[in-house]
C-alpha cells in the first residue's frame, strides 16, 4: 500500500520519522512525502493532486495541521468517496472537529520512541489488514531522529479501571467459519457451565459466526465487549479469516494489537482460542490488560474443557489469576501436555490476582 504523508510544514521532523519507520518496517510500506518527492521545477499543484490520490492519506494531526489551508485540502481529498482513504495519526493534543473527533486514530502523543514506533506500526498493520493491500518501495539510507520524548518510561504497577464489574459481563464470542471446528457447540458448553455458577446471570455471551476480515472491526465497535473470545484456526501463528470474497487470509499479531489499541478502555481480556496463539496473546497484552493464548496445538475437546472451567470460575467471582489456575488444573487432571494448556499474559505491572471481571460481592457492591 502507498501512503501519502500529509503534514504541516513545522511537523516535517515527524513526517521524516514516520516515513523512515514505515519504509523500513518488517512489512515495508511505500510513502509519498513533500520533503522528499517534490523537487524544484516540478508542478507543485500537479504533484499534490497525484499524491492525494494515493491509496491512503496518513495525516499527522496537530494544532498546526488544522490551521494549514494545504492540509485542509489534502484532508478533504482523502475523505472524498466511499472508501476509507484516511489514516489519522495524532502527534500532539488537538481537536480535529466534530466530524473527525470520534474517528479511530493512531495516538503518538507523549509516547517515547519505542512505544511510538510500536503504536504506529500496529495501527498501520491494522489499517492495511482492513483494506487488504500492502506493498514495498525504497527507503531512507539512515534512520531519522525521533522528534518525541527521549526517555523510556518506567513500568509501574497498573490498576485496571473498572476491572470489578457490577453489571453483566459482556463476552463477544467470534468464530469465523474456516472449517473443521464446532464453535457453536463450544459456545453452548461455556454457557451451560456458567449457568451452573454461583452467579449464573453474571456473564452474557454473544456469538457471532458470520464475519469476515473487513467486518471484524465493525463487530468489535458494535458490541463493545469487556471480553473478546476469538475461536478459530491459525497459520504460522497468525489467525485465519475469510475475506468478503470468501478467500482465506491471515491477520498478524501486530494487526490485531493495532485494532484493539484503537478501541475504548472497556476491553479487559482477549482470548485467542487457536493453536500456537501465545505469541499473539503476548503482543495483544501490550495494548489491553490481559490476553490468553496457547503455545501448542491442543485438541478441541481439551480447549472446551478449559474454557468451561474458566468462565464458570469468572462467573463465581474468582480473579483472573484464580480462574486461569483452576482451568489449567482441570487440563492437568486430563493429562494434557503443558504446551497445550492456555496461558494468561498480562500488561507489565498488572497483577491478575487483583482483576475481577465479575463482582465477587453478589449483592453488587464494590469488592475490596
Amino acid at each position: 500500500m502507498k501512503f501519502f504523508i500529509s503534514y504541516a510544514g513545522k511537523d516535517e521532523k515527524w513526517a521524516k520519522w514516520v516515513v523512515w519507520e514505515l519504509e523500513n518496517a518488517k512489512q515495508r510500506f511505500r510513502c509519498i512525502a513533500q520533503f522528499r518527492d517534490f523537487a524544484p521545477g516540478m508542478n507543485f499543484m500537479e504533484k499534490m493532486r497525484k499524491a492525494a490520490e494515493a491509496e491512503s492519506t496518513l495525516a499527522l494531526f496537530s494544532g498546526r495541521y488544522f490551521k494549514s489551508n494545504y492540509c485542509t485540502q489534502e484532508l478533504d481529498a482523502a475523505l472524498t468517496g466511499t472508501r476509507n482513504r484516511l489514516l489519522p495519526v495524532r502527534i500532539e493534543p488537538c481537536d480535529p472537529g466534530a466530524y473527525l473527533r470520534n474517528r479511530i486514530h493512531i495516538d503518538l502523543v507523549a509516547k517515547p520512541r519505542d512505544l511510538a514506533r510500536e503504536a504506529l506500526l500496529n495501527g498501520v498493520e491494522a489499517y492495511v489488514t482492513q483494506t487488504l493491500k500492502a506493498g514495498k518501495d525504497r527507503g531512507f539510507r539512515q534512520r531519522q531522529d525521533f522528534p518525541g520524548p527521549a526517555q523510556t518510561p518506567v513500568h509501574r504497577a497498573v490498576a485496571v479501571e473498572g476491572a470489578v464489574i457490577g453489571a453483566t459481563l459482556h463476552v463477544l464470542f467470534l468464530a469465523p467459519a474456516v472449517g473443521g471446528l464446532s464453535p457453536r457447540k463450544q459456545l453452548r458448553e461455556m454457557q451451560s457451565a456458567v449457568s451452573q455458577a454461583r452467579n449464573a446471570a453474571a456473564i452474557r455471551f454473544k456469538g457471532v459466526f458470520h464475519v469476515h476480515v473487513n467486518t471484524l472491526f465493525e463487530e468489535l465497535n458494535r458490541e463493545s465487549p469487556q471480553v473478546f473470545h476469538f475461536s478459530g484456526k491459525q497459520s504460522g501463528g497468525d489467525i485465519l479469516m475469510k475475506t468478503e470474497a470468501g478467500n482465506l487470509t491471515t491477520i498478524s499479531d501486530m494487526a490485531l494489537a493495532g485494532m484493539f489499541q484503537s478501541l475504548d478502555q472497556g476491553l479487559k481480556l482477549v482470548v485467542i482460542d487457536t493453536c500456537a496463539s501465545l505469541r499473539c496473546a503476548a503482543r495483544v497484552a501490550k495494548v489491553v490488560p490481559c490476553a490468553m493464548g496457547v503455545d501448542g496445538s491442543p485438541y478441541e475437546e481439551d480447549t472446551v474443557a478449559f474454557y468451561r472451567v474458566f468462565y464458570q470460575a469468572i462467573a463465581s467471582g474468582r480473579s483472573l489469576k484464580d480462574a486461569t489456575a483452576q482451568a489449567q488444573t482441570a487440563l492437568k487432571f486430563r493429562k494434557v501436555a503443558t504446551c497445550d494448556i492456555p496461558r494468561l499474559c498480562c500488561r507489565p505491572g498488572l497483577d491478575p490476582a487483583s482483576v475481577f471481571l465479575v463482582n465477587p460481592d453478589r449483592r453488587g457492591r464494590p469488592a475490596h
